[in-house]
Order: structure tokens, then C-alpha cells, then sequence
């Protein structure tokens, strides 16, 4: 309310000067700075993070790590790649856009030691332009494109392209691709991955695996003794799941005398066509903070990530994006509903998860599973994840020390 009427204020006093163009220039002036007043209010609320211009007194430690993520999204691979280099012995900093991974929280349950400094995207780019980044042994880019002001959506632009270099630390840079294509091809990225310093989530295409699996403390929760919950998380677009499939299980579940069952969405977007027979079996949750999201993974039971093999758009899933519902049910231990076509690209099969042909068929075979069925998957799925996150740990090390010599 406080920066409101700040606001308000400077819009009465605009109305006094006389000539359109000042009076433009006069509000965007004092709006930015009410704006940056707010932020550094919001800032100081938060442990570990602080506005972008206190990085010029910040001291770097011997052996760190710089991460940074320029976008609003991808704040749910941060904390597992941060805990990697916490566990090498490394001090973490990073730099982070003002927005969703600052507001949303990401970091929530991430226990290891870390900074984070926040701005918009001129003043990210201003540091990360000056001497001082070379202070730091690597840094870690965690996203190589960028959507926002410097580079307007849809269009997009690459980090690299934008900061008009590539932020390196005295050993250089490391990178996560999450797209696969078009970057590769569009940044001329061939050469980060002939020389191993790019990586991608699950390995694909024969690149180096650096699994995002970790989001700090969780409680790896039994099967529930009452209504058996499903989560569908994820932006609500038929580009990344047919919410039809899972319309159409619903009713035949019904039909079948099934109804022990609860579906909560989260995510962005709405499902205006979400039939009336079925809605008092939803939940829409719609965009929730990530610790409101780790809360209701915890209380759920399994993940829904709705692949149509018949839609080509799905088969990005495939070898090319790896879909972030993987990141949720590996750091949680909760059991995978995926389609045969898919499962094999996140190692996925019926001793950790369930896989199925039709949804309708492996949604009942969820809700008749007996808790011991379930544990016995989930103990698996907790060791797959353990060895993703070696496999990961191991090639990051391998990497860094190759840099070093």
C-alpha cells in the first residue's frame, strides 16, 4: 500500500509539467525508483538474498561458484545443481532476475550455504560484464536462452548474445542446455559440447547427464489411506500435455465404479473445457509458490505427465526436453505415470513407476495398489534417483577438474 500511494503521489505532481514528453520521462524516472524501493523491501524479508548493487562489496571466497539464471523459469533445476558444487566444497553465489524464481521461491528447502543477488536484467548484465566474475573458479549458466526485455517474447535471444560475452570464471563456464533443439544448432552451441561443458538433464543425444534432482529437505510420504490423489503440474497447453487423456480415463473410471480418486492441477493456465461430470473430482490449484507445490507433492501420490504419443509436439519429450514433472517425482520419491513411448527416456519402468499404454489402465492400476506395492516401487524409484545424482555428480567433477589443468 505504501509504494501505491508513492505512486499515486508522483502522478498528481506529473499533472503540473506542462509538456507531454517531461511529464512521461518525469513518472517513468520516480516509478523505477519506487519500484527498486519495493524490490529492496521485498529483498530484505528474504535469508540469503540481496539487491544486485551490494555484489560490488561482496567478497568472493576462495573456491566459488557463480550461478545464474536470467529468466523467470528453470528455478526448480537451481537448488540441485547449487547442493552439486556445496558438495564439492565450493561457496555459492548467484544471480537471479527479479520475478517468479525470486517471488515463488525456489530455494525454500535448500539447506546449503549460498547468496543470491538480485536485479533486473541491465543490472545483472552490468555485473556480469565487469573484472570481478573472473574471481570466481566457474561459473554456471543455467539457462543458454532468454525471454524478457532485452529480447521481447516470443522472439527470444541467447544469454550469450545478450550479455554480449560468455561469463566465464578463471577455469570457465559451464552449461545446461534444456533444449536441445533448436539452441544447439541456432547459438552454435557444437563447440561447448565437443569440449564436455555443456550438459543436459538426462543425457540426451550422447551429451553428459547432469541430473537436476534435488530441492533440498522432503519427506518421501507413503501411499494415502483415503482418496488416492493424482498431480498434474505443469503450464496447462496442448503442447505439453493432452488434458483430454485424462478427461477421457476419468469417465471410464467412473464407469467402471472407480471413484476413490482426486485430480489437483497445478500450474498456469485453465481448463475451461474441464467436463461438469468430472469437476467435483478436480482440484484446479492453479500457480502455486514452490513450497506450497512441495506441500502438496508430499500429500499426493502420484504424478501425472499426460505425453500423447500420436501428438509429435509430445515427442520433444523424448530425447530433446526433459519434461520438469522428472525433476518432481525424482526429488520426491512419488510414482510416475508415463506412457511405454516415454518411460524409457527417463528410466523409468514398472518397478519404479507405472507405465501404460492407456492412461485408463495405469490410473486403475494406482488406485487398487496396495501401500506395500507402492513402498516397494517408491524404494526403487528413491534408488534411481541416487544413482542419477551420482552418475551427475561424478561427470560435473571429471568436467571441472579436466577445466583446471
Amino acid at each position: 500500500m505504501f509504494f501505491k500511494i508513492k505512486k499515486f503521489l508522483i502522478r498528481i505532481i506529473a499533472l503540473f509539467i506542462p509538456i507531454r514528453k517531461y511529464r512521461s520521462n518525469f513518472r517513468e524516472k520516480y516509478f523505477n525508483k519506487i519500484e527498486k524501493q519495493k524490490q529492496c523491501s521485498i529483498l530484505k524479508k528474504l535469508k540469503n538474498f540481496y539487491p544486485v548493487y551490494m555484489f560490488k562489496k561482496h567478497r568472493i571466497k576462495p573456491k566459488s561458484v557463480l550461478v545464474l539464471e536470467f529468466n523467470d523459469f528453470h528455478g526448480i533445476t537451481l537448488p540441485g545443481y547449487m547442493h552439486y558444487f556445496a558438495k564439492l566444497g565450493y561457496n555459492v553465489d548467484v544471480f537471479l532476475r527479479f520475478g517468479q524464481n525470486v517471488a515463488w521461491k525456489p530455494l525454500c528447502r535448500l539447506k546449503d550455504k549460498y547468496k543470491a543477488f538480485v536485479g533486473d536484467e541491465f543490472e545483472l548484465k552490468e555485473n556480469l560484464n565487469s573484472e570481478k566474475i573472473k574471481q570466481y573458479d566457474f561459473v554456471f549458466v543455467n539457462t543458454t536462452f532468454y525471454y524478457g526485455v532485452l529480447a521481447p517474447y516470443p522472439k527470444g535471444n541467447s544469454t550469450f548474445k545478450l550479455l554480449g560475452l560468455v561469463p566465464s570464471g578463471k577455469y570457465g563456464t559451464l552449461i545446461i542446455e534444456h533444449n536441445l533443439d533448436p539452441y544447439v544448432k541456432k547459438y552454435h552451441e557444437e563447440k561447448y559440447i565437443k569440449a564436455g561443458n555443456l550438459f543436459t538433464l538426462l543425457g540426451f543425444r550422447g551429451t553428459k547427464m547432469l541430473s537436476s534432482s534435488y530441492v533440498g529437505d522432503v519427506k518421501f510420504t507413503p501411499k494415502s489411506d483415503g482418496k488416492v490423489k493424482f498431480l498434474s503440474i505443469g503450464t496447462i497447453h496442448p503442447g505439453n500435455k493432452n488434458m483430454n487423456l485424462l478427461f477421457n480415463a476419468c469417465k471410464n473410471l467412473i464407469k467402471s465404479g472407480l471413484t476413490n480418486f482426486e485430480i489437483q492441477v497445478i500450474g498456469l493456465g485453465n481448463i475451461d473445457d474441464l467436463p461438469k461430470q468430472l469437476r467435483p473430482y478436480f482440484k484446479i490449484l492453479g500457480g502455486l509458490t514452490y513450497e506450497e507445490m512441495f506441500n502438496a507433492i508430499e500429500s499426493g501420490d502420484y504424478l501425472l505427465n499426460l505425453f500423447d504419443p500420436k501428438n509429435k509436439e509430445h515427442h520433444k519429450y523424448l530425447d530433446n526436453w526433459a519434461t520438469g514433472s522428472s525433476i518432481l517425482f525424482y526429488a520426491f520419491g512419488k510414482l510416475p505415470l508415463m506412457h511405454k513411448l516415454f518411460a524409457p527416456s527417463y528410466h523409468l519402468d514398472d518397478k519404479n513407476s507405472i507405465v501404460y499404454t492407456k492412461l485408463y489402465d495405469g490410473m486403475k492400476i494406482a488406485i487398487e495398489m496396495t501401500k506395500e506395492e507402492y513402498a516397494k516401487r517408491q524404494e526403487s524409484l528413491i534408488n534411481l534417483t541416487k544413482d542419477l545424482q551420482e552418475k551427475s555428480l561424478q561427470n560435473l567433477t571429471e568436467q571441472m577438474k579436466r577445466m583446471q589443468k
